[in-house]
């Protein structure tokens, strides 16, 4: 190897250094960075000369980002944070309706960005929007590809209509040994959402025989038009009626038809009435007053009548290499032909490959004690090179003197 090849060999050996430590300077400038992952410089040889004998080789150094190196999960104080627990990304958007630029990120660390009228939009630090699915009622949303998303937020006093009763089912036991007539009362809902109270009525007739008949304090019940015998076999279970009661009731001149299902009534010898579950369908209306996200990535609102309502789910992103996703900052990432294609779901769509925490955020992949390590042998290994420039440049100075 040749006095140029060593100069050439130990300059490029400072450029690679030299920006080795450059990364690790960007890595310790970010260890506090909410998802921020981590870059590393990998070197490999490459030739620097070539004789009728040997090639010598230098160094050349490439730079990747740790992309799917997991952060650790650290609790914070606020609803908005949410954090990835596993594969996938949270996709965001420079458009509320999905049709700007798209991009991945890990940091979950959202704010709420008011869109007017009293309604806000979850974003980012760069104020890109959260993306997911629109929903109403119990679904969770759900997808398999970027079309149908949308930003995700809410709007804080909107109201969830109210909701009359139609069915009931209830659960109890009336005492076998009974001489009166035992009333069970049934929560409801009338036309108006307003909240009424239907009793059925067991009159003893003796021998495990009853006359049941419906009334209400407030309302007028037009159907059954006259009392329903019920019975009990010898272990106090419910023999007639088998189907469901239809009740026809008006409360304030507005009529309602509730299906009262009595199956699970059962008569043991007791002193009074034993009351179990009562499950009916209607609720009063209500206006949100809070939100927050659940583990499936749902946005859960709660209403002022107590009701819960999901009102949108999260989307999340993979690939199969996440590692060649292009960094368009620490924590925000875009596709490229390299990482292979998107997977689109929600967070239970990936099984026991992701978790959603709620209330927390993922820490910067970076440790201190790796970067100082490798700050150290970086500035060792500069140092080295250094030296043979040095060394080198000195020898073909005595070179040029011997001519002269």
């Amino acid at each position: 190897m040749s006095i140029w090849s060593a100069f050439y060999n130990s300059s490029q050996a400072m450029t690679v250094q030299s920006h080795s430590l450059g990364v690790i300077g960007q890595n310790v400038a970010n260890v506090n960075s909410t998802g921020y992952k981590k870059a590393e410089d990998l070197f490999r040889t490459m030739i620097s000369d070539v004789t009728t004998t040997n090639n010598f080789l230098g160094v050349a150094q490439s730079t990747r980002t740790l992309v799917d190196m997991q952060g650790s999960v650290v609790a914070s104080e606020d609803w908005k944070d949410v954090s990835l627990n596993g594969k996938g990304f949270f996709i965001l958007n420079s458009a509320m309706d999905g049709s700007g630029q798209t991009c991945f990120t890990r940091n979950g660390a959202f704010s709420l960005t008011s869109t007017g009228n009293g309604t806000g939009v979850l974003t980012d630090g760069n104020g890109h929007y959260l993306m997911g699915w629109q929903t109403t009622g119990d679904t969770t949303g759900s997808g398999t590809s970027l079309t149908g998303l949308s930003a995700l937020g809410y709007t804080l006093g909107s109201t969830l209509a109210g909701v009359a009763t139609t069915t009931a089912s209830v659960q109890a036991n009336i005492p076998s040994n009974a001489t009166t007539t035992q009333s069970i009362s049934i929560p409801v809902y009338d036309s108006s959402f307003a909240s009424q109270t239907l009793n059925a009525n067991f009159e003893p007739q003796g021998s495990n025989s009853w006359l049941l008949s419906f009334s209400s304090p407030d309302g007028t019940v037009s159907s059954p038009a006259a009392p329903i015998t019920v019975t009990f076999d010898g272990n106090g279970q419910m023999t007639t009626p088998t189907d469901p009661i239809s009740v026809g009731v008006s409360w304030n001149g507005q009529a309602s038809t509730i299906s009262v299902d009595l199956s699970n009534v059962s008569a043991y010898a007791s002193s009074t009435i034993e009351m179990g579950n009562i499950v009916q369908d209607g609720h009063p209306s209500g206006e949100l007053d809070k939100v927050a996200f659940d583990t499936s990535g749902n946005l859960v609102g709660t209403y002022s009548n107590g009701y819960i309502q999901k009102l949108g789910t999260i989307a999340v992103g993979s690939f199969i290499a996440p590692d060649a996703l292009e960094s368009k900052s620490g924590t925000l990432f875009t596709q490229t032909e390299a990482a292979g294609d998107l997977t689109v779901g929600n967070v239970d769509s990936y099984g026991s490959q992701t978790a959603l925490v709620p209330g927390a955020l993922e820490s910067s992949t970076v440790t201190l004690e790796g970067e100082f390590t490798r700050m150290i042998t970086t500035q060792k290994a500069y140092e080295s090179a250094s030296k043979v420039f040095m060394t080198s440049n000195e020898m073909i100075q005595t070179i040029r003197d011997l001519v002269k």
